[in-house]
C-alpha cells in the first residue's frame, strides 16, 4: 500500500487537498474535502463534521479477489463518491461501474432521533450473463439465455446500519427474459427484527404468477438454537409448470393456494423440514380439466401424513388418506369414474361407470392391496358385461400374488350370451 496526502489544519478544521491510497501503483481511493471539529463550549465530547468527495479506483477485480476470494476476478470496480456527516447523521453517494454494470448507491443516517434511522438505495443496471458466469459456484448453463438484469434494492431501518434493531428491505427487478420465459414482475419485501420477520414475494410473466407470504422466525439471526419457523401462504394463478422445467406436467395450467406452518431445525437441514397445511388447486392438468383438488397434510422429515385428500377431474372423483414414509405405505382410497376416457385404458377397452375402494399397506417393495369395486357396461375386444362386481387381495410388486373374485351379469361374447359370470383366480 502507498498513501499520499496533502493536509492543512487551522482553527479546528482540517482541509484535505488530496488523499490518495494506492496499491501496486493503482489508485484505490482518492479523496478531498474538509473535516471540522465543532466548538466545544460545555466540555462535552468533541463532535465532528466532514464533507468529502473523491474517486473509487479503478480497482482491478483481481486485486479485490486477492483479499476476498469470492469476488469475481473480471469485475473491476470504479466510481465517484461523496460523504458528508454532522453530529446528527450523514449522507453517502456512490456511483460507477462493477464490471460492465452500472451502480448507484445513496444512503443517509439520522442519529438525531431515537432510535436512529437509516436508509440505503442500490440501483444496478445492465448485469449481463457474461458477468454472472464469473460468480463462483454458479453453473454457466444455468444463466445462459438470460437478458441483462436491472435491480433496485431499498433498505430502511432503525438503529445503526451494521447492527440494526429493525429492518425493511424491498427488491424490484425490471422486466427481463430467461430463455422462453418473460418475467414481467419480480418483487420481494422483507421486514422485521432479530426475533420475527415478514416476507412478501411475487413473480409474474408468460408462465403465470406466484405470490408467497410468510411470517415468523425466517432468518437465522438473534438468539441461537431456535431454528426457523412460522406461517406460510403460497398462491399461484394459471401457473404453467412445463415452462418452469417440469416437463411431466406439459399442458398444465394451475391455480393453487396453500396455507400452513413450517419449521426447520437449528442446523437448517431440509431433510428435517416440518410442513403442515391445506392445499387447494384447480385448472388444467396434462391438458385435462382439474375441477378441484383439496388436501390436508403434514410432512415431518421423510414422513408424509395425509389426513384427507379429494380430487375431481373430468370424469373422475377420488379421495384418500394415509401415511407414506421412505420404506412403507398405509393408505385407504375410493374412486368413481363416469367415463372410460378418464383412465389410460388399452385399445378396445371401455366402460360406462366404475367405482372402487381399497387400501394399500406394507413396505413399498411388497405392499398388500385390498380392492373392491363395481363396473357397468364394461367391454374389451368384443366381450362385454352389463354389470360386474369384483374384490381381491394382491401382494408384491412388480410380481403379484393373491386372489381375485369377479361376478358379472349380461355377458356377451363372440361365442354367445350368458346371464351370469363367476370368476375366481388365485396365484402365488
Amino acid at each position: 500500500f502507498e498513501l499520499e496526502a496533502e493536509l492543512a489544519y487551522s482553527s479546528g478544521s482540517a482541509r484535505i487537498g488530496s488523499l490518495n491510497l494506492k496499491l501496486a501503483e493503482r489508485h484505490l481511493v482518492s479523496l478531498s474535502g474538509e473535516v471540522c471539529r465543532l466548538p466545544d463550549d460545555k466540555g462535552e465530547k468533541a463532535e465532528f463534521t466532514c464533507a468529502l468527495t473523491g474517486k473509487l479506483g479503478p480497482i482491478k477485480g483481481d486485486q479485490i479477489h486477492a483479499f476476498w476470494p469470492r469476488w469475481p476476478g473480471p469485475w473491476d470496480l470504479a466510481g465517484t463518491m461523496s460523504l458528508s456527516t454532522t453530529p446528527e447523521g450523514g449522507k453517502l453517494d456512490l456511483q460507477g461501474k462493477i464490471g460492465e454494470a452500472d451502480y448507484v448507491i445513496t444512503g443517509n443516517l439520522n442519529t438525531g432521533v431515537k432510535p436512529a434511522v437509516f436508509e440505503l438505495d442500490l440501483d444496478l443496471k445492465g448485469l449481463t450473463t457474461a458477468q454472472l458466469k464469473e460468480i463462483q459456484g454458479l453453473k454457466t448453463q444455468a444463466v445462459q439465455g438470460l437478458s441483462p438484469v436491472n435491480a433496485r434494492l431499498h433498505l430502511k431501518g432503525t438503529g445503526l446500519p451494521w447492527a440494526p434493531a429493525s429492518l425493511e428491505t424491498r427488491l424490484d427487478l425490471t422486466p427481463f427474459r430467461y430463455r422462453d420465459l418473460k418475467v414481467d414482475k419480480a418483487h420481494l419485501e422483507l421486514s422485521g427484527n432479530t426475533g420475527s420477520q415478514k416476507l412478501q414475494a411475487s413473480v409474474a410473466g408468460n408462465f403465470g404468477s406466484l405470490d408467497l407470504s410468510a411470517g415468523g422466525r425466517l432468518l437465522p439471526v438473534g438468539e441461537p438454537g431456535q431454528g426457523l419457523f412460522g406461517n406460510l401462504t403460497l398462491q399461484t394463478k394459471d401457473l404453467q409448470p412445463a415452462m418452469l422445467g417440469v416437463g411431466q406436467l406439459s399442458g398444465s395450467a394451475l391455480t393453487t393456494s396453500f396455507q400452513g406452518k413450517f419449521r426447520l431445525p437449528a442446523n437448517l437441514s431440509v431433510a428435517q423440514l416440518t410442513l403442515a397445511g391445506d392445499l387447494r388447486a384447480n385448472g388444467r392438468l396434462n391438458q385435462k380439466p382439474l375441477q378441484d383438488l383439496a388436501a390436508s397434510f403434514a410432512l415431518e422429515g421423510k414422513k408424509l401424513t395425509i389426513s384427507q385428500a379429494d380430487v375431481q377431474l373430468a370424469g373422475l372423483t377420488a379421495s384418500g388418506r394415509g401415511t407414506l414414509t421412505e420404506s412403507d405405505v398405509d393408505v385407504t382410497f375410493k374412486a368413481a369414474v363416469s367415463e372410460s376416457s378418464a383412465l389410460p385404458l388399452p385399445p378396445g377397452a371401455a366402460f360406462a361407470s366404475l367405482t372402487a375402494a381399497g387400501a394399500i399397506r406394507g413396505p413399498w417393495k411388497a405392499p398388500q392391496v385390498n380392492l373392491t369395486g363395481q363396473g357397468r357396461k364394461v367391454s374389451f375386444q368384443g366381450v362385454s358385461l352389463e354389470s360386474a362386481n369384483f374384490n381381491g387381495t394382491l401382494a408384491g410388486w412388480p410380481s403379484l400374488s393373491g386372489s381375485l373374485r369377479l361376478q358379472g351379469a349380461g355377458l356377451r361374447t363372440p361365442g354367445g350370451a350368458f346371464d351370469r359370470l363367476n370368476l375366481t383366480a388365485d396365484g402365488d
